[in-house]
Formats: structure tokens, sequence, C-alpha cells
């Protein structure tokens, strides 16, 4: 038998081959690509070549690290000890996530909120570059607004956290 399709998928079904013309009916509800297509290069990792707080972001995360669609991250986070001093004592250890909002943001005022875990913490500020420490391991999960407007919500489901180094 032979098959001439253009529409096919594969690995498991994450990804879909559309070949010739996509023909969008009248009536038809693409919300959902449109708001998938909207968040595109809303956030990124940190350039695994940068520094964030003087540590090189090779140290806290893996190469395969990335924000998928819906805020799903997936990779390896590497654990830290003795992180930076601009946290405190308590929070300089642990699993850290270094990412990047798209310029769209440049001057406006980010609220992000670590609703996981008791107490939930939020805090404001005019970055576009923050570095995230997961104090709730993969149940981790942290909304960032900006003007009382949703950006994106980061989880950690997906994440490998590498098993810290004996001493």
């Amino acid at each position: 038998m032979c098959y001439n399709t253009k529409i096919y998928k594969e690995q498991g079904g994450d990804v879909l081959h559309i070949g010739g013309k996509v023909v969008i009916d009248a009536g038809a509800d693409i919300s959902a690509l449109a708001e998938a297509l909207s968040k595109v290069g809303i956030a990124k990792v940190v350039d695994s070549n940068k520094q964030c707080y003087g540590t090189n972001v090779s140290d806290l995360v893996g190469e395969d690290i990335r924000i998928l669609h819906g805020g799903v991250v997936e990779g390896t986070l590497k654990y830290v000890k003795d992180y930076s001093k601009a946290f405190g004592k308590a929070e300089q250890s642990g699993y850290f996530f270094p990412f990047t909002l798209s310029d769209e943001y440049k001057d406006k005022e980010i609220t992000c909120k670590r609703t996981s875990g008791k107490p939930s913490k939020e805090k404001k500020a005019n970055d576009l570059e923050w570095v995230l420490r997961l104090t709730d391991g993969a149940d981790t999960v942290y909304e960032f607004s900006a003007e009382d407007k949703p950006i994106i919500t980061l989880t950690f489901k997906n994440v490998i956290f590498e098993t810290p180094a004996e001493e």
C-alpha cells in the first residue's frame, strides 16, 4: 500500500506536520491557537553564557532547559550551594531558574507571585531578567503579570532536579 499524506504526527503525537494549504472554515474556534501565537517569545531562558548575580547560567541549569507553550518548564536544574549574597542566607542554596521576559514589558512594573507553598510570596519590579528559587520543587508555580494583565505562569512539573553533589 502507498500513502501520500500531507498531515501526519510523529514523536508520540507531540509534532504535527501539515503539508499544503491550511483552510480555516468560518465559525471555527481558533482562540487557543491565537493565544498560543500571542505568547510566543514572551519568556525565554537566560543565555547559558551569561551570568546572573555573579554565577554562570550554565552552573544553574542544564543545556536542555526550555520554556514550552503555556509556561511549562522542562529540562535540568542543577543544585546550587551558596548562590548569591543578594539573597538571604536561607535562600542561597537550592534550585534556581533564570529567565527573561520580552522587551514588550520594558519599563513596566512586573508582578511576580509564587502561588505554590505557604505563604505565597509576591515581588514587584521593573526587571525583565528574573531568577526564581524553586522552594516547592516540581510543585513550584510562579505567575507573572504587568499592569494587572497576566503575562505567563511558569510550572516545573517537567523539570529534572539534579541530585546535589556530595561533599
